[in-house]
Parts: structure tokens; sequence; C-alpha cells
């Protein structure tokens, strides 16, 4: 089962997200991640078009220090990734849902971690 964390992303910002992940038999011991991909997604709602995509494949998904076997995933998006997003109305939030996983070599996916993400609204337009 994943694990529940919910996140906010600021529009027109950069976005770093840090994400260590261990051997379930030893919580202590990192995951080796070198034979998997990792995917996130940010949508409105989970029926709706991703507003936010990230992946191994992308490269704005990668590994801390470029070493897979530490077993710590960072998310990054830049200011162009966060400033398109559209608000409704004079909303100040974008609530949104996301998750990401990790995909084997094997085709084996599992979710990590999913909740709730706010993508709180930019005010300083430059």
């Amino acid at each position: 089962m994943a694990a529940i964390y919910d996140i906010s992303i600021d529009q027109g910002t950069s976005f770093r997200w840090s994400i260590s992940v261990n051997l379930n038999t030893d919580p202590l011991t990192p995951m080796d991640l070198t034979d998997y991909s990792v995917a996130m997604q940010v949508r409105p709602d989970y029926n709706k078009p991703a507003l936010l995509s990230a992946s191994t494949t992308l490269g704005n998904i990668t590994f801390d220090e470029g070493d897979p076997t530490a077993g710590t995933i960072i998310v990054s998006f830049t200011p162009a990734d966060t400033t398109p997003l559209h608000y409704v109305g004079d909303a100040d939030t974008l609530d949104c849902v996301y998750d990401l996983e990790i995909t084997s070599i094997a085709g084996t996916a599992t979710r990590l971690v999913q909740g709730a993400c706010s993508i709180i609204r930019e005010v300083t337009l430059t």
C-alpha cells in the first residue's frame, strides 16, 4: 500500500522533492533502484488530463547524485512547468491529486506515495 503524503507546489517557481525508498524487509537499507523507472503525475481529478508529469524518461525525475543504488528519488519541476497552470475564477489554490510509481525492468509497477497536491497561485508575475 502506498504512503499518503500531501504536497504543495507554488505556481511559477521551482519545485524539488526528495523521496527516500528503503527495503520492506529492512527499513534502514536503501532500495537499489538501478533497474527501475519512476513516474509521477499531478491531476485536477483522477480522470482528468495530467497538469504536471515527471519521469526518469522525461529527465525531471533523477536519483540523488545520479546514484540509483542510494534509493533516493528527486522530482523536479521548473518555473516553466508550474507557471502555465490554470485556475478557476479567483481561487487561491488548485486542489489536485498525485501519485508516484516505480516500475521494475520486469514491468511490475509499485505505487510508493500518493496524496493531495495543492498548487498555490502566484501573485508576482514577471
